[in-house]
């Protein structure tokens, strides 16, 4: 994942935003009660999303640079500020969830930190979830709903809070090989060693701190 920062000055720097067209016809499409499917349509041209993607009244993008993949349900998600945003196919994003790629600089407010977003395929993220700047969401993973992604989150894992915590996987290692073998090219699928160390790593170590922070 690209992890490359950008930082802008407010009111010196010019930072790169969407466009007018791509506003407006967001905005028509959030606000007219007729015409709905036809101003849906221009919007997701304007953005340049595939035809298979479904978006939502309110759907929202500040960043000029979002690619979407194929059969992904986007909702009414936001996306604030100008940092790369890119999601996957077959992800699944519920209600009211908010991307933030900006941020401030603590000791200068008037600083502005850019840092991109990457959600990769089969991804489930639950109402009202937030995802920071800096994140890569790993394949087939679950977001509970009103999750805080300040981190990235491995393949498959299940995960809740604020901040978020893993809290299970979706698959057994093993498992989720075997899904991999299924869908991806070899040379594009994630290695089982990867997967057992992530499912040791995250939540058998982890075991008795997830089943007391599920319990309360």
């Amino acid at each position: 994942m690209e992890k490359r920062k950008i930082t802008y000055r407010l009111g010196v720097d010019k930072r790169p935003r969407c466009s007018f067209k791509q506003r407006l016809y967001a905005k028509l499409f959030a606000l007219s009660p007729v015409f709905s499917s036809f101003f849906m349509r221009k919007t997701k041209n304007a953005y340049g999303l595939p035809l298979s993607v479904a978006i939502n009244k309110g759907f929202h993008c500040d960043s000029p640079f979002l690619t979407v993949g194929e059969k992904t349900g986007l909702a009414n998600l936001y996306i604030h500020s100008c940092g790369k945003v890119t999601i996957g196919s077959n992800v699944a994003i519920s209600k009211d969830c908010r991307f933030i790629t900006g941020g401030h600089d603590l000791h200068d407010f008037n600083i502005d930190i850019i840092k991109p977003i990457v959600v990769e395929n089969d991804v489930v993220i639950f109402t009202a979830s937030c995802v920071l700047q800096g994140v890569k969401i790993g394949r087939g993973a679950v977001l509970g709903a009103y999750s805080v992604v300040r981190s990235s989150i491995p393949p498959y894992a299940i995960v809740s809070g604020n901040p978020c915590k893993v809290i299970g996987f979706r698959y057994k290692p093993e498992e989720a090989f075997e899904i991999e073998s299924k869908k991806y090219l070899e040379n594009e699928r994630i290695p089982l060693e990867t997967l057992q160390r992530n499912y040791e790593k995250y939540y058998l170590s982890r075991i008795q701190e997830i089943r007391k922070f599920v319990s309360i």
